[in-house]
């Protein structure tokens, strides 16, 4: 099932990389990769259908910076105020366009995968898999489209920042270049794109791996000073 996955995965970011990249060019790094991430995550959301939807894609990569900021500017009053001061912040409209967005792109697709039964010949995709978990109150069109919005929080912004990364790394450590390239070649030539030669570029996974290691995607803070007899024993 993931390998039937990972040929279209390929074929996103092709399509991608040919029309933000077609030549050498200058470009934002972090914007470009967020363009690539999106795509290809709205790719195994539901296929082209989804990946190619203009109006979805900005908000699936607006979504977590614009939910941030209104985040940050709700945290000074008490929570049980927060939701009468919500539509009066500048950025709610932006927020509850997103949501709009969300539900024009996904609810009537939802309702069509939680009206097909098990004896029916499903997609192999993300929004079945959301279709088919879900339970109770969760099996409802407008939630399920919802939580797409959530699913885009998660996964583009951590991705492309872990992305970014490798490649800032791989132009400081240039001659690491064409090892990678190689180690993805022989296993592509030996597995097509599949999992399995996923499974085998090596080299990849460990440069990939020591640039996560030295680059932490989110640092975390201790929320209360170490006591003083802990630290003696550090």
């Amino acid at each position: 099932m993931t390998d039937h996955l990972i040929g279209p995965l390929h074929d996103e970011a092709n399509h991608t990389l040919s029309r933000l990249i077609p030549h050498k060019v200058e470009l934002r790094a972090y914007d470009t990769m967020v363009g690539i991430i999106t795509k290809n995550a709205s790719r195994m959301f539901g296929g082209t259908a989804i990946s190619r939807n203009e109006e979805w894609l900005k908000s699936a990569a607006d979504y977590s910076m614009d939910v941030v900021s209104v985040a940050v500017k709700l945290r000074p009053y008490p929570a049980f105020l927060r939701p009468l001061i919500y539509p009066f912040l500048e950025g709610s409209k932006i927020l509850d366009h997103h949501l709009h967005v969300a539900k024009k792109t996904f609810s009537h697709i939802f309702a069509e995968r939680l009206a097909l039964k098990d004896s029916d010949e499903k997609p192999i995709d993300m929004l079945q898999w959301l279709a088919d978990s879900a339970r109770g109150s969760d099996r409802n069109p407008d939630v399920l489209a919802h939580n797409m919005l959530f699913m885009a929080l998660a996964s583009v912004h951590t991705s492309s920042a872990t992305i970014i990364h490798v490649l800032f790394d791989l132009c400081a450590n240039p001659e690491f270049i064409e090892q990678l390239r190689q180690d993805v070649q022989q296993a592509v030539n030996e597995s097509g794109w599949t999992l399995a030669a996923i499974a085998k570029m090596k080299k990849v996974d460990s440069f990939m791996k020591e640039s996560q290691r030295m680059n932490q995607a989110v640092l975390s803070k201790l929320p209360a000073p170490i006591p003083h007899y802990y630290v003696h024993y550090l």
